[in-house]
């Protein structure tokens, strides 16, 4: 019995220690700078987001640049640029972005980020 006892509270901090490094490792991956270009049929869209730590490593400052080309000549452009607050939240390993409530997930064995259903690639650390 005593064994059984030790050998489930090893496996309780082996778990326990896989998931904090999981939560790190997320957490040292969300600095930088991720793109996305998305076509339909009106426009081409170029998306990038850049996401910089701030106030030792507790905050984060997320600036988001988005510029439409439109298919028809006659309409112009559009560009928007976005600046969001984000703290990081280990629980769900994910930002949120204290302005909207948004959440930003981040998959660092694929090198993405996720906002809603729209999937980044990192480019640049």
């Amino acid at each position: 019995m005593k064994n059984v006892c030790l050998l489930t509270l090893f496996m309780l901090f082996l778990f326990g220690g896989c998931i904090e490094y999981s939560s790190e490792k997320a957490k040292h991956f969300i600095e930088g700078t991720y793109v996305v270009e998305t076509y339909d049929e009106f426009a081409t869209t170029f998306d990038t987001i850049i996401v910089a730590r701030q106030r030792e490593n507790k905050i984060f400052q997320i600036k988001q640049t988005m510029q439409s080309k439109f298919f028809n000549k006659n309409k112009m452009p559009v560009y928007r640029v976005r600046h969001w607050t984000a703290s990081y939240d280990a629980a769900n390993k994910c930002l949120l972005i204290h302005n909207n409530g948004r959440r930003l997930f981040f998959y660092p064995d694929r090198k993405e980020l996720k906002s809603g259903t729209v999937v980044f690639k990192k480019i640049v650390k």
